[in-house]
């Protein structure tokens, strides 16, 4: 399905609007119109790159809406830092667009439902771009799982390292990492809401089930911070299976990955960034086994930094348009936005409590 959307964000130098395009346009998305920048030149200068007239660079993303009609928009995509989500994206719901956003999808969990209101009342759909979703052997993972390949979930072990923020590289004028530890716009938590969310969102595609409670231990490694940088939050379910989630963006890890296993009473599986396009099957008392995985995906040829990043991101894309299509929900959704957000407050007022565990 063919569909016309306009960005807000993703100007000049913004490494995820280029994301964002390059994968609308691999699920044959249209570009039609932008608020790329709050800088009347910068949207401009936006809107001529991506072959559009200068005009449809619009610096204002309330006109942009207005316009919505007379441009042919179906998909207002927000790319902006998080305190920009929730307005636009409502507000792009009450004019009848579709909305896909950057995670988290808010910065509270009031945000997050006024949004989903927002979504039902219109009859619309938002789509939350948790990239990691869009890898066909984490697709294949989830499909084992749910299939019994590991018997009873016994463990989830997911960790997500960076190593970018580990002197204050905010004091330097990038902007990228400027805002990502400002509370006014990146919200209350750092590297638990950039990179935790993205972990909580795939140990609950790939076990079924969300954990109901979290214990959590965030910090700022680099003094004067006023956000998290680094967290461990440990998860435990209903079933009694326990997990933990790792995140950091300021230790040194040689540039940092992506790790998960899920782990059951007659098996495991596990993945890693390292090896994008391939599952292990972990054996009770048995050495790792390469899991055959289907490729069954159209953009498995496309290739970026990380590998396959751009692949996955595209198969997002799809999959919004085809849910979108079929008038079924989209994943990762609504559902994932709010869910994202309930963890987020769940690890703060855990980690304001010495770590008591707190239900969700």
């Amino acid at each position: 399905m063919s569909l016309a959307y306009a960005m807000i964000g993703g100007g000049p130098g913004a490494m995820i609007g280029d994301a964002h395009r390059l994968a609308a346009r691999a699920a044959g998305w249209t570009l039609v119109a932008g608020a790329f920048s709050s800088d009347p030149a910068k949207s401009r200068q936006q809107a001529e790159a991506q072959g559009l007239p200068p005009e449809r660079g619009y610096a204002d993303w309330r006109a942009l809406i207005a316009d919505a009609a007379a441009l042919g928009l179906d998909v207002i995509v927000i790319a902006t830092p998080n305190h920009l989500h929730a307005a636009p994206a409502i507000a792009a719901l009450n004019a009848g667009l579709h909305v896909v956003c950057d995670k988290p999808l808010a910065t509270s969990r009031a945000e997050a439902e006024a949004i989903a209101a927002a979504a039902a009342r219109a009859g619309k759909q938002v789509g939350v771009t948790y990239t990691y979703a869009g890898f066909t052997a984490l697709r294949h993972a989830a499909k084992r799982v749910a299939e019994g390949a590991i018997g009873t979930l016994r463990l989830v072990q997911a960790e997500y390292f960076q190593d970018w923020l580990t002197t204050r590289l905010e004091d330097s004028g990038l902007s990228l990492a400027a805002w990502r530890m400002d509370p006014a716009r990146s919200g209350p938590a750092g590297a638990t809401a950039d990179l935790g969310t993205h972990l909580w969102q795939l140990v609950s595609m790939l076990t079924g089930v969300e954990p109901e409670a979290v214990s959590a231990d965030l910090s700022a490694q680099v003094a004067g911070r006023a956000l998290d940088d680094t967290g461990l939050v440990r998860l435990r379910y209903a079933g009694g299976a326990r997990g933990q989630i790792a995140v950091t963006q300021a230790a040194a890890c040689g540039g940092g990955g992506l790790r998960l296993s899920i782990m059951g009473d007659r098996g495991g599986l596990s993945w890693s960034l390292d090896a994008p396009f391939q599952l292990k099957q972990l054996g009770v008392g048995k050495a790792d086994a390469p899991v055959i995985v289907p490729d069954d995906d159209p953009y498995a040829g496309i290739k970026g930094p990380p590998p396959g990043f751009l692949a996955a991101f595209a198969a997002v894309y799809r999959g919004f348009a085809e849910a979108i299509e079929a008038g079924a929900p989209v994943y990762p959704g609504i559902a994932e936005g709010v869910s994202g957000m309930a963890f987020i407050e769940a690890a703060l007022a855990s980690a304001r409590a010495d770590g008591a565990w707190v239900n969700l």
